[in-house]
Formats: C-alpha cells, sequence, structure tokens
C-alpha cells in the first residue's frame, strides 16, 4: 500500500492558501517548502527568513501571507491584488508592492520598514504613523488625495509625483534631502531647509523660495503658477541642473550671481524672466526687450556705448565674462549715455546688467577681435 500512496502525508499544521497561484509560487520554492510536499506548514512558513518574491496577474489573493512572519524583503509585482495587510510579517524592512491594483495598504505593524515602494496602484490613502525608521518612500502614480510623513522623522527621500495632493508638509523631515513631487494639483509646498534635489515641477504653485537650501542643486519647478523665485541660495555655481520654464507670470528670479545664471541657466527660464540679485524692484526685461537701454555697437572690439533713452542721476554698469567672472564695473552720475572701454576685453560672449535708478536690466554682448 505503501508504494501505492502519491501524496506524501503531511506532518503538522499547514498554512490556507486559497489562491491556487499564490500556493504554487509558495510550494515550487525549495527553500520553502523543505520537504517538498504540496503544502506549505506553519513551521516552514515561519522559518523562512529570506527574500520573498510574488508576481503573477493570474493571483487575486495573498492569504498565507501572514505566517511568513520572518522574512525581511517582499516583492508583489504585477499582481491581481486589490488589498495588502502586512502587518503580520513584522521583520520587514524592505516592500515593494509597485504595479497592483492596490486599493489599500496595512503596514501598521512594520515598525522596522525602511524602504516602501507602493507606486502604480490605484491607493487614495496610507497611513505611515508606525514606521517611524522609514528612509525612503515612492508612492507615486496613486490617487493621494494627502499624505502625512510627519511621523517618519528619518525620511532622506520622498517621491510622490502623479497624485492627487493639493498640500505637502515635509518640514518636519529634517534629513529629507529629495523631494520630487511633480504632477499634482499643490498649491503649497513646505519643506526643511536641507533639501538638496527639488522637483516640484506641473502643479499650481505661485511662489518658491529655496534660499535657505544652501545645499540645493537640482531644482525642477516648470509648468507651475510661479510669480516669485528665490534661488539665491549661496550655491547656484554648483547647481547641476535648473528650470522654471512654463511660468509666464514669472518675471524676476533670484539668484546668486546675475552674469552666471545669464550664461548657464539662460535655456532654464522663460523670455519674460529675468535674473536678478535682488526682485521687488522695477525690473527692465531682457534679451531684447529693453524698452528704452541699448548698447552698441554689438559685436563690439574696443568700445561700447550704453544709451539709457533718458537721463538718469546714478548709473551703474557691471560686465562679468560667460563664468561669472566680474571683470568691469563703473559707476556714472547724471548721464543718458555711459561710455565703456573695451580694449583689454578677450575676445567672447559677455553680460552687461545695468542698474539705472530703480530699474536694472541685462544685455548680452559679444566682443571680436
Amino acid at each position: 500500500l505503501a508504494g501505492q500512496i502519491s501524496n506524501p502525508i503531511v506532518i503538522g499544521p499547514i498554512v490556507n492558501i486559497p489562491d491556487p497561484g499564490f500556493k504554487s509560487t509558495l510550494v515550487n520554492n525549495a527553500a520553502i517548502n523543505t520537504d517538498i510536499d504540496r503544502e506549505i506548514q506553519v513551521t516552514e512558513a515561519a522559518a523562512y527568513t529570506g527574500g520573498l518574491y510574488i508576481s503573477g496577474a493570474f493571483m487575486s489573493n495573498l492569504t498565507g501571507l501572514e505566517a511568513f512572519t520572518a522574512i525581511d524583503t517582499l516583492y508583489v509585482y504585477f499582481t491581481a491584488v486589490t488589498s495588502l495587510d502586512v502587518t503580520a510579517n513584522t521583520a520587514l524592512i524592505y516592500l515593494n508592492c509597485s504595479y497592483n491594483k492596490l486599493t489599500s495598504i496595512d503596514v501598521s505593524g512594520n515598525t522596522a520598514l525602511t524602504q516602501l515602494y507602493c507606486e502604480h496602484n490605484q491607493l487614495t490613502s496610507v497611513d505611515l504613523s508606525a514606521n517611524t525608521a522609514l528612509t525612503y518612500l515612492n508612492c507615486t502614480h496613486n490617487q493621494l488625495t494627502s499624505l502625512n510623513v510627519s511621523a517618519n522623522t528619518a525620511l532622506t527621500a520622498l517621491y510622490c509625483y502623479y497624485n492627487q495632493l493639493t498640500s505637502l508638509d515635509v518640514s518636519s523631515n529634517m534629513d529629507l534631502s529629495i523631494l520630487y513631487t511633480g504632477n499634482n494639483p499643490l498649491t503649497s509646498l513646505n519643506f526643511s531647509n536641507n533639501l538638496d534635489f527639488l522637483d516640484c515641477e506641473y502643479n499650481q504653485l505661485t511662489s518658491l523660495d529655496v534660499s535657505a537650501n544652501t545645499g540645493l542643486w537640482y531644482l525642477v519647478c516648470n509648468n507651475n503658477q510661479l510669480t516669485t523665485l528665490n534661488v539665491k541660495n549661496g550655491n547656484n555655481i554648483n547647481f547641476f541642473y535648473f528650470s522654471a520654464i512654463g511660468n509666464p507670470n514669472l518675471t524676476c528670479i533670484q539668484v546668486d550671481n546675475v552674469p552666471y545664471s545669464y550664461a548657464n541657466w539662460s535655456a532654464g527660464k522663460d523670455a519674460n524672466a529675468s535674473f536678478h540679485l535682488q526682485c521687488g524692484t522695477t525690473a527692465v526685461p531682457d534679451n531684447g526687450n529693453l524698452a528704452t537701454v541699448q548698447i552698441f555697437p554689438n559685436p563690439a572690439v574696443n568700445h561700447l556705448t550704453i544709451d539709457l533713452g533718458s537721463n538718469y542721476k546714478k548709473v551703474q554698469v557691471t560686465i562679468a565674462d560667460i563664468a561669472g567672472k566680474v571683470i568691469y564695473t563703473t559707476i556714472a552720475t547724471d548721464t543718458q549715455k555711459v561710455e565703456v572701454n573695451i580694449n583689454d576685453f578677450a575676445e567672447g560672449i559677455y553680460v552687461v546688467q545695468i542698474q539705472a535708478g530703480d530699474s536694472i536690466g541685462t544685455k548680452n554682448l559679444v566682443v571680436e577681435k
């Protein structure tokens, strides 16, 4: 009779796994199913300490996952699962449940969790109040209308683009250095002074001030409703990338160095926006749109004339090379025209900044030899 038995005898209680696809994944994993039978014993599940990788559109029920209390890594990819409860998996450090159909996720029991990826689902909310060890969160491409990360003070990177967030406050997340919150209807965004990387494009922000973020080296704030932008953080020269295009009401961008910004960031602003050391004064547009100021000849060889269009009591002229180094400055009084000797200038492109009265404007100058 023993030779006719096709199924080994199961010893001990087994884990209830009603979904055949999920069960097949577990049973066919020799590291889990150590006795190579057709069931997963409770002892086998509890003893497994590795990572668990679950994938397949044929899966819709992950009942039985709660028995794997010792796993520290969990991947759930491309399934038909709509809810995920990992509260019993208390050893989890890394959870990636992206590209599913999740409408709810419960991580309230996962206090050791440091990384959470739940992008490309249908989540409208997520409770992270218990996940105080969390350092990395990617919840992009969901339907989140609010996101509270005030308890996640260890967070260093947050990606929450493509959601429905109207406001976001990460000012208490002092370790946060990377914030990517594009493609939301944000009208309010508060952050600490420690950001190095900020992408907030395609929102509804009207003002943005990153002057206190002295380590910031990446800023993209395209396609908002900005009327004020302060990037004067003392670190502009070390920026890897800057872009603020698609803000039609933004006319003044406050920066560290005006000539440097024109030489390196001109492609990152709209034509009607100007770079200035201080915004709030009456700013004259640049790039050929100056109403009264003209410089000639341009290109120039040995001499340059700046015609202000009307008489001013005080005029300050500063000329810098394309690297932002100031090579000439002068102050003239009671004049309409300023004459500049450029005989010692090397051939190249320069930025001329003119401050006349309360108006500030800039012009590009080409010197030929």
